[in-house]
């Protein structure tokens, strides 16, 4: 089914505020990765402003069901937030993923302004997803490490993990950043 004139304008319209953003976002990481490069402390606005521009391209992106968009957007968005607590600290290698999903982001929109979707994009979308992830997880985006060989030389046999008690802590902040995600 073909878009309407006003839906294309919109779309449009879209894709425009989010080269906007880009523009906007861009010099913002690239003093962050210039300060945690060279030693110096993060900017707290700085990383704010950061946060808050992935924040409006997802909820855009929401608006139109651009799935790569706002999977990778909010991806980025819990790697900042974490950043913005100092549950994590600011790495060159975070702030060089940050910037690649910066371009990705860009070769979203244009295919949004030539296309009217972001479809086509989900194998790329869902590898930043998972770097995005292993960043904020202070995890290495690698394969799980293979099981060792036993001392005789055999394979060791892989046993399913054990059914172990697992506690989650749920904060005041985790409780406030559900109550701000879903007025938004």
């Amino acid at each position: 089914m073909a878009a309407s004139n006003e839906d294309r304008e919109m779309i449009l319209g879209f894709v425009a505020d989010g080269y906007e953003l880009l523009d906007e976002l861009e010099p913002n990481l690239i003093e962050l990765q210039k300060s945690c490069t060279h030693g110096g402390t993060t900017d707290i606005e700085k990383l704010n402003a950061v946060f808050r521009l992935f924040h409006s391209l997802k909820g855009a992106a929401g608006f139109f069901n651009l799935h790569n968009v706002t999977s990778v957007t909010h991806e980025a968005e819990t790697l900042l937030n974490l950043l913005r607590e100092g549950k994590i600290v600011l790495t060159p290698e975070r702030t060089s993923l940050l910037c690649r999903a910066c371009d990705f982001m860009r070769t979203l929109l244009g295919a949004i302004e030539e296309n009217g979707s972001d479809e086509g994009f989900e194998d790329t979308a869902k590898k930043f997803v998972h770097e995005l992830s292993c960043a904020a997880a202070e995890t290495p985006p690698e394969a799980p490490p293979v099981q060792p060989p036993l001392q005789d030389g055999s394979a060791a046999e892989l046993q399913p993990p054990s059914e172990a008690a697992v506690e989650i802590t749920i904060t005041a902040d985790m409780v406030q950043s559900f109550i701000q995600e879903a007025d938004e």
